[in-house]
C-alpha cells in the first residue's frame, strides 16, 4: 500500500460564486412571433447583454451613496462575467440615449418608474407588502425581480431587482432565475413565472408560473429548538439524534470560543441561531445558498449541514464575531479574507506557505487585484483569497484592530480606498505589504523545497521508479525529519524493492513516533497494517497476524478493519502489491 501526499494548495475556502452565464444568444431567445424558444433563459438574459446601464435611486430621502456603491459593485460583477460595457447612473440623471438601451433598475423607489411611458408596475410598502401584476404578497421583506421588453425600445430589455443591501450582496451580487419574474425570500425563490410577450405594464401568463412556498419550507416544518450556552439550535429530532446534537453543540461552542479569543468578546448577550440541515441538498432548498455552511452575520445566523456542524472549524463563527466586534463587511474578498487571516491557513495550508509558493512562480498579485471583488469570486488558482488573508494580517500589524475594522468595512475595493483607511499613499502601501509578504515567505524555504520533492516523488511513483522514489523521499526526510507521510511512503517504496529490513525499521519508528503523539490516528493504524504486510512478504506469518489484529483494536479509518481482516484470512503476497 503506497500513500502519497497531495501536492500543494488545492483547498478552497467557503465561497459563493457569481451567477453563471446561460448558454443562450440574446438574438435567438425569441422567435419572430414574439414567442420564446427552448433556449429562453428568463431573467438570466442579464448575463448576456453586451451593454447595460445600471440605474440606482438617488433622489432626496434615499441613501444615494450606498445605492451608488452597490450599483458599482454589480457593474464590476457583470464586467467580469461577460466583459459587458456597463454604465452606472442615478435615477435622476438617466439620459435619453441610455433610456434607449438595456437597463437594470435597482430598488423599490427607483424614480425611472413613473416617467413617461413607464408607469410603475408594482406597489410596495412596509405595511401593505407588494402588489404586482395581480399578485399580493403581504411580507414586505420579499424581494421582486422581473424583465420585460422596454416600452422605449422593443429591441432592448428592462431588468428590475428590488434589493439594494450591500451586506447581503456578499452572498449574491445579482440573482439569476430562468423565468420572467420571481419573488425571492432571502436567497430562495418562492414564486416565479412568465409574462405574456410584448406588454406593458407586464401581464402574467398564469399557465406558466409556480409557487414554491410549500417545498421551500418543507425542510423546516418539523424543527424544534434546543438552547446551549450561546446557541439556539433549530433541528429536526427525527433526523438528528440527541447524541449527535450534543456533539454538535460542543463543537460549535468550542469554535465560538476560538473565534472570540481571536477577535474579542462581542458581549454577554451575543447568541447564535444555528439552523441544522441533514445534507447540502436540504440546505440549498431551504436557504438558496449552496455549500455545507454559511453565516448571516447581521442576523447572527449560522446555516450548516450536520456534518459541517460537527467539525471544530471556527471559520463561520469568525464571520459572526467579526461583524459584532469590527463591523459589517461588504466585499466578499475581505469577508472571507478575514476568516483566513484569523485561522492562518487556506484549507490546511499555512498562509505563509501559500505566499512562498506563489512568489516562487512570480505570480504574487498586486493589491488592486486582491481587492477586485468580482475577480476574487471567479478565482480558482488559490492566489487571491489567501493573499487577502495575508493582506489583512499585514493591516493589523501596522494599524491594530482599529485599522483592521476600517479596512474590513470598505465598500470600495480599491488600493486608493484602502490606503485612505490606513493613512498611507497607495505606492508606499503596496511596497510595504510586498516587503512584509516576502519576509514571511522567506521562512518557508525548506517547505517549498519539500513540496517540490513531493511532486517529483509523485512522478517517480507514476513511472514505477522505486529506486528513484526512495532517493527522493530520503532527500525529503533530510528537509523534514520524521515527517510521517514521507516515512510511510519510504517504507512502502522499500517494500517494492524487497528491502524488507529497512521497511520494517521505518514502520516501527513511525508507529512509535505517532503513537506517542496521538494513538489511534491514521499513521498508527496503517503503520501496523503495512508492517503486517512486510512480515507476510518475508513469510513471518505469526508476526504479521499480530499486526493485523492490532489494527482491529484501533479505530476503523478508511476501511482499515476490512483490509486487516482480509489479510488475516489470506496472507499478503508480492503480487498483491501490484
Amino acid at each position: 500500500m503506497l500513500v502519497l501526499a497531495a501536492s500543494l494548495l488545492l483547498a478552497a475556502a467557503p465561497f459563493t460564486p457569481p451567477p453563471p452565464s446561460p448558454p443562450a444568444d440574446t438574438e435567438q431567445i425569441e422567435n419572430s412571433e414574439g414567442g420564446r424558444s427552448q433556449k429562453y433563459p428568463g431573467w438570466a438574459i442579464l448575463y448576456r447583454v453586451p451593454e447595460l446601464t445600471i440605474v440606482y435611486p438617488a433622489a432626496p430621502g434615499t441613501e444615494g451613496e450606498t445605492n451608488r456603491s452597490s450599483a458599482e459593485r454589480r457593474a464590476s460583477t457583470l464586467r467580469t462575467l461577460n466583459k459587458a460595457k456597463v454604465e452606472v447612473v442615478a435615477d435622476t440623471a438617466l439620459t435619453e440615449a441610455q433610456r434607449q438601451g438595456h437597463l437594470l433598475l435597482l430598488g423599490w423607489g427607483n424614480k425611472v418608474f413613473g416617467t413617461e411611458g413607464l408607469e410603475r408596475p408594482f406597489r410596495h410598502g412596509r405595511d401593505a407588502g407588494t402588489r404586482f401584476a395581480g399578485l399580493t404578497e403581504p411580507d414586505p421583506d420579499i424581494d421582486l425581480l422581473f424583465l420585460v421588453r422596454s416600452p422605449w425600445n422593443q429591441e432592448r430589455w428592462i431588468f428590475f431587482w428590488s434589493r439594494i443591501d450591500p451586506e447581503m450582496e456578499l452572498f449574491q451580487s445579482l440573482p439569476t432565475v430562468g423565468s420572467d419574474w420571481a419573488m425571492v425570500d432571502g436567497f430562495r425563490v418562492v414564486r416565479q413565472g412568465m409574462f405574456e410577450p410584448g406588454t406593458w405594464p407586464p401581464v402574467r401568463d398564469e399557465d406558466a408560473e409556480a409557487d414554491h412556498t410549500e417545498a421551500v419550507f418543507e425542510v423546516e416544518k418539523n424543527w424544534v429548538q434546543l438552547k446551549t450556552e450561546r446557541y439556539t439550535i433549530s433541528y429536526d429530532p427525527a433526523i438528528t439524534s440527541e447524541d449527535e446534537l450534543r456533539r454538535i453543540g460542543s463543537a460549535r461552542e468550542a469554535a465560538l470560543s476560538k473565534a472570540i479569543a481571536s477577535l474579542g468578546n462581542p458581549g454577554p448577550d451575543f447568541r447564535v441561531h444555528l439552523l441544522l440541515y441533514p445534507d447540502e441538498a436540504a440546505k440549498l432548498a431551504a436557504t438558496g445558498i449552496a455549500g455545507a455552511a454559511h453565516a448571516i452575520p447581521r442576523d447572527r445566523e449560522l446555516h450548516m449541514t450536520e456534518e459541517a456542524a460537527s467539525t471544530a472549524s471556527e471559520h463561520e463563527e469568525i464571520h459572526l464575531v467579526a461583524r459584532a466586534v469590527l463591523g459589517p463587511s461588504y466585499l466578499n474578498v475581505l469577508y472571507e479574507g478575514l476568516a483566513l487571516a484569523r485561522q492562518g491557513t487556506f484549507g490546511d495550508t499555512p498562509l505563509d506557505l501559500v505566499a512562498a509558493a506563489v512568489l516562487e512562480r512570480a505570480a504574487w498579485p498586486k493589491v488592486a487585484e486582491i481587492l477586485d471583488d468580482a475577480s476574487a469570486r471567479r478565482a480558482s488558482d488559490g492566489r487571491l483569497l489567501p493573499a487577502a488573508g495575508l493582506l489583512l494580517q499585514w493591516v493589523e500589524s501596522v494599524g491594530g484592530k482599529a485599522a483592521l475594522g476600517k479596512v474590513v468595512s470598505l465598500k470600495e475595493g480599491s488600493p486608493e480606498a484602502m490606503a485612505r483607511a490606513l493613512g498611507m499613499e497607495p505606492p508606499a502601501m503596496e511596497a510595504a505589504f510586498r516587503r512584509w509578504v516576502e519576509a514571511r515567505a522567506a521562512s518557508q524555504k525548506n517547505e517549498i523545497a519539500f513540496l517540490k520533492l513531493e511532486r517529483e516523488a509523485a512522478q517517480r511513483h507514476a513511472a514505477s521508479d522505486w529506486k528513484g522514489l526512495v532517493e527522493v523521499l530520503e532527500r525529503g526526510l533530510a528537509l523534514k525529519p520524521g515527517d510521517p507521510q514521507t516515512v510511510f511512503n519510504l517504507a512502502s517504496a522499500r517494500m517494492r524493492l524487497q528491502d524488507y529490513a529497512r521497511a520494517e525499521a521505518d514502520l516501527q519508528k513511525l508507529i512509535a513516533q505517532e503513537t506517542a503523539r496521538a494513538p489511534g490516528t491514521t499513521f498508527v493504524v496503517y503503520g501496523h497494517y503495512q508492517l503486517g504486510r512486510v512480515y507476510d512478504l518475508q513469510g513471518r506469518r505469526q508476526l504479521a497476524l499480530a499486526q493485523y489484529r492490532k489494527v482491529l483494536e484501533l479505530p476503523d479509518i478508511k476501511d482499515s478493519r476490512r483490509l486487516a481482516q482480509e489479510a488475516i484470512e489470506v496472507p499478503v503476497t508480492a503480487e498483491a502489491l501490484q
